[in-house]
């Protein structure tokens, strides 16, 4: 059987608020992940609060030396999907809401194929390298300054 811990916590800037003012976090909720740390360590640790670097760094850490961190962040990934950053909670599989974020599109991206890569050479291809975390691909340079400088956004760029 798992064990689920439940608590009084503040809502953080731009989540839902639970109904009865607590969230629930269950511990290893998976089969395959029975050996994990985090079950036997008190869950707000990997809640982190925004500003609570210290404690984030630490959660990163414990994960770091878990067995079943892989597991963990494959969970992790198919329990949000397509969630945007801001709708993804805490730390798991050693990584952040952003990162986890991210690590889903370049995968998504990665399984499109030459799907993902038409827009490349255009400026909407500059967006999706900035969104995914890359340094735009020269050719999506070239077009984000072009589109820049022809007015279209009212705003020049010096090359």
């Amino acid at each position: 059987m798992y064990r689920q811990i439940t608590g009084a916590r503040n809502a953080v800037d731009g989540c839902r608020h639970p109904v009865n003012g607590e969230l629930g976090f269950d511990l290893a909720p998976a089969p395959g992940l029975r050996e994990a740390l985090c079950k036997v360590i008190e869950p707000e640790i990997f809640y982190p609060e925004p500003g609570e670097d210290a404690m984030a760094d630490m959660a990163r850490e414990l994960c770091g030396r878990c067995p079943v961190r892989s597991a963990c962040l494959e969970a992790a990934l198919t329990a949000e999907g397509s969630a945007v950053a801001d709708k993804r909670f805490g730390i798991r599989g050693g990584e952040g809401p952003k990162e986890r974020y991210l690590t889903y599109r370049r995968r998504r991206r990665a399984a499109l194929g030459d799907e993902a890569t038409r827009t490349c050479g255009k400026a909407a291809g500059y967006y999706r390298h900035r969104r995914d975390g890359e340094d735009p691909c020269p050719a999506c340079l070239d077009a984000y300054r072009q589109r820049r400088s022809s007015g279209r956004t009212g705003k020049a760029v010096a090359a």
